[in-house]
């Protein structure tokens, strides 16, 4: 292949005229996984606080916590066990999906996977931009299980039942929970068909 040619190639993308479609709606991978990778460094400080808050009742059960224990309103500061089962199994669950999943898979996939392959982007730039967003409304939910009542989900990072039903963590929170994983789950499957269909299809010539 004439390596002018390529060069002198238009990119893939026109280019975004507001800040909009430059920063948030764009459908450049590069833009997508740096989505991905300020999304799950959010979520990495999240989950990390979390277990911060994990070892402070280790370190000093029953005694008040500094600072986050403004959020534990109901038992005046303290971790009481339902509150630590709660802690316990969002730690485990938003270090896993929100933070793990879209660091290794949205962030560093989209961003490399191109670029290895000789491709200009991935094979299906708006479903690569609906997996982002559909991560995002996922994260919405996570978050939003904090904050209703009863809490949010108690049931351990697996969610197995009979803890997830309501015989075990009845409330709200524990169902947005799940309908988060769920959520997540589909924008994982949208990435994975980009990522498989972008290697078969849009590799340089001649690669195998």
């Amino acid at each position: 292949m004439d390596t002018s040619t390529v060069a002198r190639a238009p990119h893939v993308h026109p280019e975004p005229t507001t800040f909009w479609g430059k920063y948030l709606f764009s459908t450049d991978h590069k833009v997508i996984a740096k989505q991905f990778l300020w999304t799950g460094l959010f979520f990495l400080a999240f989950g990390g606080t979390l277990a911060m808050m994990i070892r402070w009742q280790w370190a000093f059960p029953g005694e008040k916590v500094p600072i986050l224990g403004v959020f534990l309103s109901r038992s005046e500061g303290i971790i009481t066990p339902a509150n630590y089962q709660s802690i316990f199994t969002m730690h485990g669950l938003i270090m896993i999906f929100w933070a793990i999943t879209p660091f290794m898979i949205g962030c560093f996939g989209n961003y490399t996977l191109p670029l290895q392959i000789g491709a200009q982007d991935m094979c299906f730039p708006r479903l690569n931009l609906m997996s982002y967003w559909t991560f995002a409304i996922s994260g919405v939910l996570i978050v939003s299980s904090f904050f209703v009542q009863l809490g949010t989900a108690a049931a351990g990072w697996t969610t197995y039942a009979p803890l997830s039903t309501n015989v075990g963590t009845p409330g709200l929170g524990q169902t947005l929970v799940v309908a988060a994983v769920f959520v997540t789950g589909v924008a994982t499957i949208m990435g994975g068909v980009n990522y498989v269909t972008t290697v078969i299809r849009l590799r340089a010539p001649g690669m195998t």
